[in-house]
């Protein structure tokens, strides 16, 4: 064969083995120290709310912009570490192939994730006499507030929250513990933080465990952020629904102007925090008075004392006793509107 006969063979195409709806996570070869560089400012944010009520330091609109600066760090982090680590940004999924099959699988991963919540509810019922708060805490407890700082609080719940969760959990937490730890222990450790970054009561805990071994059984299986996206994203829209319905029910309701502490084995409360101009504050109520009854009628704890006053109507007096280094006293309150009480 003369030279002139030889043809240059085409160029070989460089192969990329991953399935096409992985996501470059799982591919990323984080290590030990990108871990603990990003567990460090989510761990702080979540463990300071342990010993700090955040409506004592931050009003709520400061508390929502330390939230967005905390998610942002969990979203662009692992992206920035995978750029650095491998020359590019990560995908949270490739292709269109199995865009709608992925889609799909997380609408069903919440009928799931409700029958799981249901069977922990029933055994919580049956071994617990108080049910415990759910990921967004009571509703009762919520400032009511104006509408753009709900709406607010919704779109970060239901969008930003899940986005920065799964990429932080799954995508990247996930994927670095399995490279070293192998699944199963990157599935509970990954839970378990999950858990972790999520301060509530110990029932409440397991409920958020086992959302985040859902969440990450089904990023295992589909290997794609987007499915574990949409779970998360739906179940935190609908919790956050409910949190705002019960906003909205409550805020033409009477209300003294208190924040307050349980304790246990004690029926009544401890004051933690009086609002400024309140009935409360207006009648000589202070922090740390032991509130005990109201009427003369005796409560269980702040959840207690809240229905109890809500049997009152706004604009009612109403006694309320309460102990102030270890003196019993009485005072009287005229109940205010609840909207008017915490919006300020």
């Amino acid at each position: 064969m003369s030279s002139d006969q030889l043809s240059i063979p085409p160029a070989i195409p460089v192969l990329d083995n991953t399935p096409p709806s992985a996501s470059s996570f799982l591919t990323t070869p984080f290590r030990w120290f990108d871990i603990v560089i990003g567990l460090l400012p989510p761990a702080l944010f979540c463990g300071s709310r342990l010993f700090v009520r955040p409506t004592d330091v931050f009003s709520f609109e400061a508390y929502m912009a330390i939230t967005v600066a905390v998610m942002t760090w969990m979203i662009l982090y692992p992206c920035l570490r995978r750029r650095a680590l491998t020359g590019t940004m990560p995908t949270l999924w490739r292709g269109r192939r199995h865009f709608w099959t992925n889609l799909g699988w997380g609408c069903l991963f919440v009928l799931l994730s409700f029958f799981v919540m249901v069977v922990i509810a029933l055994i919580e019922t049956a071994f617990v006499d108080e049910p415990s708060q759910g990921s967004f805490g009571d509703p009762l407890n919520y400032p009511v507030r104006a509408p753009i700082a709900l709406i607010v609080f919704f779109l970060v719940a239901a969008t930003i929250g899940p986005l920065a969760e799964e990429i932080f959990f799954r995508g990247f937490l996930y994927s670095a513990l399995r490279r070293s730890l192998g699944f199963w222990f990157a599935l509970l450790l990954q839970a378990i933080l999950f858990a972790a970054m999520h301060p509530l009561q110990l029932v409440g805990s397991i409920k958020v465990f086992f959302i985040g071994i859902i969440l990450g059984l089904l990023f295992a299986w589909r290997k794609t952020i987007l499915a574990p996206l949409v779970t998360h994203g739906i179940w935190n829209g609908l919790m956050a629904g409910f949190v705002l319905i019960g906003i909205a029910l409550q805020a033409n309701s009477p209300a003294i102007g208190v924040y307050g502490d349980d304790i246990p084995d004690f029926h009544g409360f401890r004051v933690q925090r009086v609002l400024p101009d309140s009935p409360a504050q207006r009648a000589g109520i202070e922090k740390d008075d032991l509130i005990v009854a109201v009427n003369g009628e005796r409560f269980l704890d702040f959840r207690d004392f809240i229905f109890l006053v809500r049997e009152h109507r706004p604009g009612e007096e109403v006694s309320i006793q309460y102990y102030r280094d270890g003196v019993l006293l009485e005072t009287n309150i005229v109940l205010g509107w609840r909207k008017d009480v915490y919006d300020k």
